[in-house]
Parts: C-alpha cells; sequence; structure tokens
C-alpha cells in the first residue's frame, strides 16, 4: 500500500484514469541520527469502472490518497494498477 499525494489532476478516459502519485518516506539513519527523506513518483492506472468512477469524482491535485495494487510493465515503465483507492484528505 502507498500513501501520497496526485501531482496533477487525474486524466480520465472512458473505463481508464491515471496519475502520478508522489510519495515521501522519511527513515531515521541509525548511524548519524538524522532524518533522511526519499521522494518518488509512481505511475498509477485504473482499469475498471467503480475505481476510475472513484478517481473521477473524488481524486485531485494534492490530495493524500492511499492506494493498493499490483505492479505491472508497460511498455518498458513499472506503473502500479489501483485495486483499492482510499481517501485520507476530504475533497
Amino acid at each position: 500500500m502507498l500513501i501520497g499525494r496526485p501531482t496533477d489532476n487525474p486524466t480520465i478516459n472512458d473505463n481508464n484514469a491515471s496519475f502520478d502519485l508522489l510519495v515521501v518516506e522519511k527513515t531515521m539513519n541509525k548511524t548519524t541520527q538524522e532524518w533522511e527523506t526519499d521522494i518518488q513518483s509512481f505511475r498509477c492506472i485504473s482499469v475498471c469502472k467503480p475505481v476510475t468512477d472513484r478517481i473521477s469524482n473524488y481524486v485531485r491535485k494534492g490530495l493524500q490518497l492511499a492506494i493498493d495494487g499490483k505492479l505491472k510493465r508497460v511498455d518498458n515503465d513499472v506503473v502500479i494498477v489501483i485495486g483499492e483507492l482510499f481517501l485520507i484528505d476530504r475533497p
């Protein structure tokens, strides 16, 4: 499960939706005792109508989300195919 924020409003096409999710992970470096930040971006896609409808109605840039899904290779890129989408922030 990933928790992050979309970097832009989602792109909706028929039964599909896609957006980039920015994920920030903070960990404590045990050697230096300082916090380290790791920022990653993931391409997320939806291929089922119920999830696409939820994305279309509620997901906006900057809104915090939790996503559960599967990794899939598409055109030499790895994307996350969304299985479940949970809104953490209110739209």
